[in-house]
Parts: structure tokens; sequence; C-alpha cells
């Protein structure tokens, strides 16, 4: 998000792509335990800046090679986002026995 921020407001037309139907990706997560509210300050705080900035944002839409290369862009900024990790602890999924 703030990728697209910074080249909109140096005047450049920017479409962000989001995988999923809302930003913030691990951070949302990373908002959910206590004494982490600040998470979701920064969060809302980076959604308004989006919008200030005139950034175009597209939900479901996954920036595949063949979907960025027919859209054609000038540049491409690519955040991969990430996985939560899960630890291979006996338990974690749920009971074992």
């Amino acid at each position: 998000m703030q990728a697209a921020v910074i080249a909109a407001q140096k005047d450049h037309r920017v479409t962000l792509w989001e995988k999923s139907s809302e930003l913030g990706g691990q951070l949302i997560l990373a908002a959910v335990p206590p004494e982490k509210d600040d998470l979701t300050t920064l969060l809302n705080y980076m959604k308004v800046q989006v919008v200030k900035a005139g950034v175009k944002v597209v939900f479901n839409k996954e920036a595949t090679p063949q979907a960025v290369k027919k859209f054609a862009p000038d540049s491409v900024i690519v955040a991969v986002g990430s996985s939560p990790f899960i630890p291979d602890i006996p338990g974690v999924k749920g009971k074992t026995f």
C-alpha cells in the first residue's frame, strides 16, 4: 500500500490489485492479539492514504504473469505476500487423541 501511495503522490496512475477481498494481508491477523491495536490503527491509516492518493484498488485480482501482461503497465511492483507459519506441534490443528 505504501509503494502505491508514494507512486500516486509522484503523479503516477496507480492500480493496486489485491488478491483477497480486503487490503492488509498479514497485518490484519497481526492486529488481533491483545495490545496489538496499534496495528489496526496503522492498517486503517494506510487504507485512508490509499484513497486520498487516488489509488485505484481492484479486489479479488491476482497479479499472474498473464494478467499483468494483458494489463500492460509501464511498471510493476509486486508484493508477494506471506503465509502464517504454523509450527508442527501436536494438537496445534485440533485434538490429537
